[in-house]
């Protein structure tokens, strides 16, 4: 194998900036590093009809940008409105108090519901919640169940 020609080329963040966009107006890209594959909110439990579903989704949404996916009723979830299991596993994925945890909600599916990590452009997919338990709420007001 070819050794690489070492390069010279420094780069200021203002130069970095220009060449790497905003992550709100750039198209997510979908990670699997936090992926459940077991316990209750898992992705080895997905039915198969779902499955074809939340796919199709996925492939819709990596087209649009981050704008229009939160304009698009997909949104951050605070931490305080998680329930209590969600807030353990999250703390043992090293992610305790996030503010960047992001819930799709697939069209068409009801209540069913994706979450993961937002990080930048990046969303770190970690469950498939197809009872609305990982933030258990409802009604006006967000009450809690």
């Amino acid at each position: 194998m070819a050794k690489r020609p070492k390069t010279n080329i420094k780069t200021t963040d203002k130069e970095v900036r220009k060449v790497v966009p905003d992550a709100d107006h750039a198209e997510p890209v979908w990670s699997f590093s936090l992926i459940t594959l077991g316990g209750r909110w898992c992705w080895s439990l997905i039915d198969p009809e779902d499955r074809i579903k939340v796919l199709e989704c996925f492939k819709a949404w990596e087209q649009m940008s981050w704008i229009q996916l939160k304009t698009g009723g997909h949104n951050y979830v605070l931490w305080d409105k998680l329930c209590n299991e969600a807030q353990d596993i999250l703390k043992t994925l090293g992610h305790e108090g996030t503010d960047t945890l992001f819930e799709f909600k697939p069209e068409g599916m009801g209540i069913k519901r994706v979450f993961g990590i937002r990080d930048r452009q990046v969303f770190k997919i970690i469950w498939w919640d197809p009872l609305h338990e990982v933030c258990p709420w409802h009604g006006k007001g967000n009450k809690r169940l």
